[in-house]
Formats: C-alpha cells, sequence, structure tokens
C-alpha cells in the first residue's frame, strides 16, 4: 500500500514539474519580451509571400505564388510542398490550422483560382479540395475558423464548409452580381443564433444568420466609389463597425441597429482591423491609430504614421505586431501599458533582405516560434526551444499515424499516378462487388437478412466507381483534345496553321445579330472565309491569321476590330479587365467572360497574358 502510494505521490510531483515552468511562461510570456533571435532564413525565388506562415505541430507553412512548403521549425528543412502557379503572380488568401480529436490537424487555405484546398499539416497530401467561382482575383481575404465551420470569402460572396470534409454548409451570393476582394466574414453568436456580416466592392454590408443564410440583407451607405477591404469588427453585443474607404478617404461606421450610425474619418486606406474587446487597434496605409471601446469608439493617440496595409496581430499581455509596409518593411511589436494610459514599442524585426511588408508576425501557441516574411520572399524564423519544436513535430507525426491506426478516414491518394493501378482494379471490384451482392440475394431467407453482405456489395462497387473517376475523366479530356484537333483540322483554314487566332464562343443572343446561331470564320484582312448553322455546337466567331499581337489583350482587340464586335474594358491594380464584348456584359445576370489561353482557362489580367506566335485564345459566356 505504501508503494502504491509512493507512486501516485512521485507521479503528481513530476506531472506538477512539468507543468508548472509552463504556466508561468503562459502568464508572463517572457518570449514576448524581445525580438527572437534567428533560427534559420530562406530566400525564396517565389515572388511576393503576402501571406503570414503558419506555424504549428513543429513546422512553418509558407505560402507563395508557387503553393505551400512546410518547413521543420527547428532548422528549417523542407517536410513537403505542394505545388500550385498563381496567375497573378500574389496569393492572400490567408492558412487556416483545422485540429480536433477524431481527425488529423488540417491546413486549409484559399487561392486565386478560387480552388480551396485542404492539406494534412504532417505530410501535407491533400484532405479534400473545392472550387469556387473566381472571375478575376479568387480568394485573397481571410478565411475564418469560427466552432465547426470553415467561413471562406469567396470571390461573389461567402461559403461555409465543413472543415473535415469540405462539404458546403450554406452559401451567399452579393445582389446585383457585385463582387468582394480582400474581405472577410464576421461571425458571433447571439440569443442561440450565429450572425455574419461581410462586404463588396460596391461599399455594401450584406448580413444573415445560421437559420435562414439564404435570407440575406444588404445595407448601402451610399458612399462614392466605396469598397469594404477588411473585416467588419462586432462589439457591444450586436453593433458593427464598418470600413469602407474610397477615392475621397475611409469612412469607419459605428452602425448601431437601434439608433443613429456614427461616421469617424481616416486618410488612406484601412488595413486588417484588430481588437481584444477593449481596445481597436486600426491600421491604414497613413498611420496606425490606438481606440477604445465603450457606447462608442473614442480615439487615444497615434501609433505609427508609417503605413499598415496587413493584419494587426494580437499576441498576449495587451501586446500586438504591426506589419510596417514600406520599402524597409519590419515587425513593430507594442504593448498597452497597464494603467491604459499609453502604448510603447517593445521590439521590431526587420528582415536581412529588405522590401515591402503585408505579412503579418506569425507565431505558434505557446509562443515558442515566429515567423516574418516579406515581399522579397524573405522567410526568417526565430525558435526559443528546438527541442520543443522537434517534440512537436514528432507529436503531430503521431496524431496522424493514430488517426489512420483507428481508420476514422480513408481519403483516396489523388497525387499518385492512378492510370495504371485504376486502369483495371475499378472493373475487379464493381465485378465483385456484383457477385457478392448476387450471392447475398441468393442466400436470402426471412431468418437470414443478409444486410452485411449487401452493404459490402454496395461499398466494394462504389469504390469501384470512385477508383474509375481518374480513367474517366482522362477520356473526356482526349475527348475535348480531339474536338480542339478537329476544328483545327477540318475548320480552320491551312493558312490559319501557325498563325494567332481569337475565338468567341457566345451562346445566342449574345453574338451580334449577323453571327447569331452560326459558325463564322473572318480572316485577318476582314474577309469573310465562310459562316455555317451551328448544329449541336456553341455559335462562335473565328478571327484567325493574324500575326504579331503580344497580349492576350492586343490579339482580343485585334480579333474584335476585325470582326466588328464591340469591346469595353477598365483598369483595374493588377491589369486590365473586360467589361463586354459584343452583346455579352461580364456579370450581367450571373453570367461573367472568361478565357482561355491555348486550351488552359486563364485567371489573370488579360493585358498581363503574355502569347506566343501560334496562340489560341477563346472567350466564353458562363
Amino acid at each position: 500500500m505504501k508503494n502504491k502510494l509512493t507512486i501516485v505521490f512521485l507521479m503528481t510531483l513530476i506531472l506538477f514539474l512539468q507543468q508548472a515552468p509552463t504556466a508561468q511562461a503562459d502568464s508572463e510570456n517572457n518570449n514576448l519580451e524581445n525580438a527572437p533571435e534567428l533560427t534559420w532564413t530562406k530566400d525564396l525565388d517565389s515572388g511576393y509571400i503576402s501571406t503570414s506562415p503558419l506555424i504549428a505541430g513543429g513546422m512553418v507553412v509558407v505560402k507563395s505564388p508557387e503553393g505551400l512548403t512546410a518547413y521543420t521549425q527547428s532548422d528549417g528543412t523542407e517536410k513537403w510542398k505542394f505545388d500550385f502557379t498563381s496567375v497573378i503572380q500574389f496569393e492572400m488568401g490567408s492558412i487556416l490550422l483545422h485540429a480536433a480529436n477524431d481527425s488529423p490537424e488540417i491546413v486549409i487555405t484559399g487561392w486565386s483560382t478560387g480552388e480551396i484546398t485542404a492539406h494534412r499539416l504532417y505530410d501535407g497530401m491533400v484532405h479534400w479540395s473545392t472550387n469556387t467561382t473566381a472571375p478575376a482575383y479568387g480568394i485573397q481575404g481571410e478565411l475564418v475558423l469560427f466552432q465547426d465551420e470553415i467561413l471562406v470569402p469567396v470571390e461573389t460572396g461567402a461559403i461555409s464548409l465543413n472543415p473535415f470534409t469540405g462539404q458546403e454548409n450554406w452559401n451567399i451570393s452579393f445582389p446585383d452580381q457585385a463582387r468582394g476582394y480582400r474581405h472577410s466574414i464576421t461571425a458571433w453568436s447571439l440569443d442561440n443564433t450565429t450572425w455574419y456580416a461581410t462586404g463588396d466592392e460596391k461599399g455594401r454590408m450584406t448580413i444573415w444568420n445560421s437559420t435562414s443564410p439564404k435570407e440575406t440583407e444588404t445595407f448601402d451607405f451610399q458612399i462614392a466609389n466605396g469598397k469594404i477591404r477588411s473585416n467588419i469588427i462586432q462589439i457591444n453585443a450586436n453593433d458593427l463597425l464598418i470600413p469602407i474607404q474610397s477615392t475621397e478617404g475611409s469612412i469607419l461606421i459605428h452602425w448601431k441597429e437601434t439608433s443613429q450610425n456614427t461616421y469617424h474619418s481616416f486618410t488612406g486606406s484601412f488595413g486588417i482591423i484588430s481588437t481584444d474587446d477593449e481596445n481597436l487597434i486600426i491600421p491604414t496605409t497613413h498611420n496606425t491609430t490606438w481606440w477604445k471601446i465603450g457606447n462608442e469608439i473614442q480615439f487615444r493617440s497615434v501609433i505609427t504614421e508609417e503605413p499598415v496595409t496587413g493584419k494587426v496581430q494580437y499576441l498576449d499581455n495587451e501586446m500586438f505586431a504591426l506589419p510596417i509596409n514600406t520599402n524597409q518593411g519590419r515587425i513593430e511589436v507594442y504593448q498597452i501599458t497597464a494603467n491604459d494610459s499609453e502604448i510603447i514599442l517593445q521590439w521590431s524585426w526587420t528582415p536581412g533582405v529588405r522590401n515591402y511588408m503585408t505579412s503579418g508576425l506569425s507565431y505558434g501557441n505557446d509562443f515558442n516560434a515566429f515567423a516574418i516574411s516579406n515581399d522579397a520572399g524573405r522567410i526568417e524564423v526565430g525558435v526559443i526551444d528546438v527541442q520543443k519544436a522537434n517534440s512537436d513535430l514528432a507529436n503531430s507525426g503521431n496524431i496522424l499515424a493514430k488517426w489512420q491506426s483507428e481508420e476514422l478516414f480513408s481519403p483516396l491518394d489523388f497525387t499518385t499516378d492512378s492510370e495504371n493501378s485504376g486502369s483495371k482494379s475499378h472493373y475487379v471490384m464493381i465485378v465483385a462487388g456484383i457477385l457478392l451482392g448476387l450471392f447475398a440475394w441468393l442466400r436470402l431467407t426471412p431468418e437470414r437478412k443478409q444486410q452485411i453482405p449487401f452493404a459490402c456489395a454496395a461499398t466494394m462497387i462504389l469504390i469501384g466507381f470512385v477508383i474509375a473517376i481518374p480513367g474517366i475523366q482522362n477520356s473526356v479530356n482526349e475527348i475535348f483534345e480531339e474536338e480542339e484537333e478537329r476544328i483545327e483540322n477540318e475548320l480552320w483554314p491551312e493558312s490559319w496553321k501557325g498563325t494567332q487566332v481569337v475565338g468567341f464562343q457566345f451562346d445566342d443572343p449574345y453574338l451580334p445579330d449577323h453571327y447569331e446561331g452560326n459558325i463564322t470564320l473572318i480572316n485577318y484582312d476582314g474577309k469573310l472565309i465562310s459562316s455555317t448553322a451551328a448544329v449541336n455546337e456553341t455559335p462562335t466567331v473565328w478571327v484567325g491569321g493574324i500575326t504579331g499581337t503580344t497580349t492576350g489583350y492586343e490579339l482580343t482587340a485585334t480579333g474584335c476590330e476585325i470582326a466588328n464586335m464591340n469591346l469595353t474594358y477598365h483598369t483595374e491594380a493588377i491589369g486590365m479587365y473586360v467589361d463586354s464584348i459584343g452583346d455579352a456584359v461580364d456579370g450581367k445576370e450571373g453570367m461573367w467572360l472568361v478565357y482561355w489561353s491555348d486550351g488552359v482557362y486563364a485567371n489573370i489580367a488579360i493585358d498581363a497574358k503574355s502569347i506566343d506566335e501560334d496562340a489560341i485564345v477563346i472567350w466564353g459566356y458562363v
């Protein structure tokens, strides 16, 4: 008995000694007193790093225009990589970590193509992925994990996904086919109901709730050229702070459901606003200011007069970090004093290779590792306790191994070459399932229900069809390739081979009247080659034999001029945006102008798309 008591006492003492230093570190946050010492750095030749890296599980996950790369925290060894090619050369959709007791740790992010991908943290395998509409810039805002759902700001509105499976819970669209850019979704609970709010590129706020997400309400604040490109902040139960920027300055609206709104003017455009429910840190391209939250928000002081366009990161002990976005970009960490009398600069972190910085400070939940990144593709990581980082890495591997051993879920590995392995195995599974089902049916009697054999047979048949999907997709791709070759070989004249061709594939009535319902070929000199009825095909105007154009826009404009088709456009920050071609108006009645270059869907400004001497550009209206 004494021996048992001694063992219990020693175990309790050991647990206490293990936990006591951690508790002290958490309460005092000694790791935040000074800038971390560098553990390793990397210079990536991949363009801007506009998204803060994710620090978790002993790894640092970095997002760039070339995809996701995970490095070990302790020494920067590459752990895994997910290749992706950005078509607009920057990716600002944030990275989230989802961890639950019954699943592996999952890294979730959104891309400029509109795709949302979820990867297992430890090995990078794709856990699930889904596609959304991306007319221009795709997903550039902040993803939010709220309770048991992932809130994703897609370009045409917002969607909610199950973080473990990627299954859609609901989706909403902005009214009038409006779009969003760098917007995010704010969620809060009130009276057992979840409420949501987000903003669009017309300076309007849309609100809905979980009981009826399709019943949205939109508020237009009538601000000329207004855009909501930051997060809406929820305060005081149901009050909202709505940041609207415009060419004439910016306005922060204190929106109150039961009383008159209050307006606060700012110079410049908003960064990503942050709050700890008592303090409000508001960054802009002009300065960053400190406000207190009460019945009305109250200005306290200017923190810095340098531009901040990224996210303010709240740390702990009234501390927060600002990404200073100048050509000498750096991270500055401030602390609000105990008596709320002032804000003082604690420390700053300037990368060895300097450039503009929009991504904020990254840190782990235990403040053991920190990371910064900038537009030069520079990554710098500081780790306080390398041994702990390695322990976290091992633990992350154990979590995945436990999940795999329990077989809670077995996602198919779509990254492996399944063309050969699946070519016959799906037949085997389907035939075996049918035979098992037939066998169970023959043995069916009132005493023998055969539920288990029938269930196994259905499962085998389903798996067989799933395995067959890649082969089916390859067959479909081959059909499209054959159709493209048929058009070139049978429909187009020989003189078009090796030249530039542009096509406008629009259903009726979106082509000019004299082209409607026909397949029309027009030569570079304006000569009509042929016009035949589009039987079981989409009416198309082809303009070919063109030479000398260097961008998608030049080829498109040349084709429209030759075919005497209307072309309108406007210029945005990252390139030219086509508003209409012929009678097809972008965004009208939920339809969008999209284009393909040499058979590949393009999600880049048309004037930024370089083309070859034998390029084929096809416009669609979908």
